[in-house]
């Protein structure tokens, strides 16, 4: 069963690291390896950011975003806002 796919389904080296630091679990991020712990520990980070999503504030914060652009005659792109 596939959950999701973030991007990184080459199959790679068992040594090789492929992860956003945000998502690690404390332990790979201080040398440990991976395992299945980890992958818990990633996954329910995961599901906590899927379920605490608020739409008032990822508006609130692209207005802020906009708002304080630089440049207030010229309009950000949706990259430079989502930063």
């Amino acid at each position: 069963m596939v959950v999701a796919d973030f991007g990184s389904h080459t199959i790679r080296k068992s040594t090789s690291n492929v992860s956003n630091p945000t998502h690690e679990a404390p332990e790979v991020r201080g040398g440990e390896s991976n395992g299945p712990k980890s992958d818990v520990y990633s996954l329910a980070i995961t599901t906590e950011e899927i379920f605490s999503f608020n739409v008032d504030d990822l508006l609130e914060s692209s207005h802020r975003n906009m708002l304080n652009y630089e440049n207030p005659t010229v309009r950000p792109s949706c990259s430079q806002c989502a930063r």
